[in-house]
């Protein structure tokens, strides 16, 4: 690629102001999707996220009253919400279409929204519920049929269930469903433990089969934490068992796939030599929709050669390349560090897109080049690093929390759990399902720079993404209060200065050196943002960057 320092400063087509309002799309964009069948916001914050895909549904748990009418059982329900229709339906419904009599939680959903899987305590879903224990059920929209799936292939009620997020998923279809228990009766191989174990049930076919089973048909095995890929033939699960797979030699979590065909298990959470990691845990797996890759997050210090930290980090692993990559780099290019055993534990909530490309994550500590916690994407393609929940004009300095974010199959939207607000509906204190709109059309331009400079010195800057021989302008700014212009939404403060403009080069990136700094500057923070000015008369912003003048 070719790679020239830009130091002309070009005109832009016109003002700054008038160009960015003549811009009729928008680079990004925040929507609420936990709304009620009104349109308004729950009276309770949800959780328990999952969608299809594309995007289009989107399934939740909420105690709130209002979504639907009729809601009077004071405890979670599952809804799922049609972004293209604007509706939003009660799914943990008896045959009557009441809501059940006890909570329910954990959806998934199926690519056409026809069905959901969830788990739940309610006995009055299907008949002849009585073994007062959780179940997990799928619905079918479609046909307006609920059917407990946790059951044995004879039909026998499990002996008791199990309860955490994660608890089941499903194939596209709808067909194939993976869930967890700690039933004893659903198969003979697991009489043993009553510990937590993987099952897949096929619905068409009737049948239950144990998932988590160690290699030699041992039974002391276990699992937890089942995603399915699109046509069922794979799940990815998570076991402590050194028994379920012979080069997993300790008892520490690991991330496997079990093949429904032959029965066969695979490691997952392995490093170069093929053995599974150490030194830590390996969990949360999500495979992609065609079984290629699977994300998972680790506190291992062998799977890559690049992270020797305790901390937990993203990794995800090409089963058809067999190689498992270090995900979750800091904007600035640098390894996430931080320590397994403290409060801020590091990253956690993985979620991949079909392809593989992007890969987001929710991280509890500060990562390094944003200088922030919350949601982040990783571009594995482009190599970068974005951070999703940054401030936004309609709420000053504040980010929002973005918890459990999930990206669409083709990486433009990010939905994400969230209690800081959006445009339309103002501010609030309770957490609210939230989509983030990414612009792939234009791809979000990707601005760097070192985090320090003295005084003296100067800062080279470079943007790439961006569109090829267009007009830019890069802003400064003390503050990230933020300002909407044109479609486009700023995080810089609306008192910026324009330091540079010019031209991209042919490849769509700017290599700027600034003047040396004065001395004057030494000790002050600024904050940098590129607009860039597209052929079609939209307009594309960067990330924005912190830097600490020093001296």
């Amino acid at each position: 690629m070719g790679r020239k320092q830009i130091m002309n400063h070009h005109p832009i087509p016109l003002t700054l102001g008038l160009a960015m309002c003549a811009a009729p799309l928008f680079a990004q964009d925040y929507s609420a999707v936990s709304e009620t069948a009104a349109g308004g916001l729950p009276n309770a914050g949800i959780g328990d996220l999952a969608m299809s895909g594309d995007g289009r549904f989107v399934v939740f748990a909420s105690t709130a009253s209002d979504i639907v009418s009729g809601d009077t059982n004071g405890t979670f329900d599952v809804f799922l919400r049609d972004t293209v229709l604007e509706t939003t339906e009660l799914i943990s419904m008896t045959a009557s279409g009441g809501v059940g009599n006890s909570e329910s939680r954990y959806p998934e959903v199926t690519e056409d929204g026809r069905y959901v899987v969830f788990s739940s305590y309610a006995s009055d879903l299907v008949a002849g519920d009585s073994n007062s224990t959780s179940d997990v059920f799928r619905y079918d929209r479609t046909a307006g049929t609920m059917t407990r799936v946790s059951v044995s292939s004879a039909g026998l009620e499990q002996n008791t269930g199990h309860w955490e997020p994660r608890m089941c998923d499903l194939s596209d279809d709808g067909r194939y469903v993976a869930f967890v228990t700690r039933a004893t009766n659903l198969s003979g191989y697991d009489s043993f433990t009553g510990d937590r174990d993987v099952y897949f049930r096929d619905v068409l076919g009737g049948t239950t089969t144990l998932v988590s089973i160690a290699y030699l048909d041992d039974q002391r095995d276990t699992g937890w934490e089942p995603s399915v890929s699109a046509d069922g033939s794979v799940i990815s699960f998570t076991s402590n068992s050194w028994l379920i797979h012979p080069d997993d030699s300790d008892s520490n979590d690991d991330v496997f796939v079990w093949h429904a065909a032959s029965g066969l298990i695979e490691l997952v959470s392995q490093g170069a030599a093929g053995f599974g990691g150490t030194g830590g845990n390996s969990s949360k797996s999500r495979i992609t929709p065609d079984g290629r890759y699977v994300v998972f997050e680790s506190s291992c210090t062998d799977l890559d050669s690049v992270d020797t930290t305790t901390s937990k980090d993203i990794y995800l692993r090409d089963r058809t390349a067999g190689t498992t990559e270090y995900v979750s780099y800091n904007s600035d290019g640098s390894v996430y560090s931080g320590s397994f055993s403290s409060a801020f534990a590091g990253c956690t909530e993985a979620a991949v897109s079909a392809d593989g490309r992007y890969v987001s994550w929710h991280s509890t500590r500060y990562m390094a080049g944003c200088e922030a916690s919350g949601p982040f994407l990783r571009d594995r393609t482009d190599a970068y690093t974005e951070l999703l929940g940054i401030p936004r004009w309609w709420w000053p300095l504040v980010s929002g929390d973005g918890w459990e974010p999930q990206v669409t199959d083709d990486g433009s939207k990010i939905l994400m759990r969230d209690d800081k607000g959006t445009p339309e509906h103002g501010t609030w204190g309770k957490h609210v399902a939230v989509f983030r709109l990414r612009d792939t059309s234009k791809n979000r331009v990707h601005l760097k720079h070192s985090t320090g400079v003295w005084w003296g010195s100067v800062l080279t800057v470079t943007a790439c993404n961006a569109e090829a021989s267009a007009p830019y302008v890069l802003l400064r700014s003390f503050s990230v209060t933020g300002f909407s212009y044109g479609g486009a939404t700023f995080d810089l403060g609306s008192a910026y200065t324009i330091v540079d403009r010019g031209t991209t080069d042919a490849d769509g990136e700017v290599f700027w050196t600034s003047p040396p700094v004065p001395q004057a500057a030494a000790g002050l923070t600024i904050y940098l943002e590129m607009a860039v000015f597209n052929a079609d008369g939209s307009v594309s912003d960067s990330n924005h960057t912190k830097l600490k003048i020093i001296g």
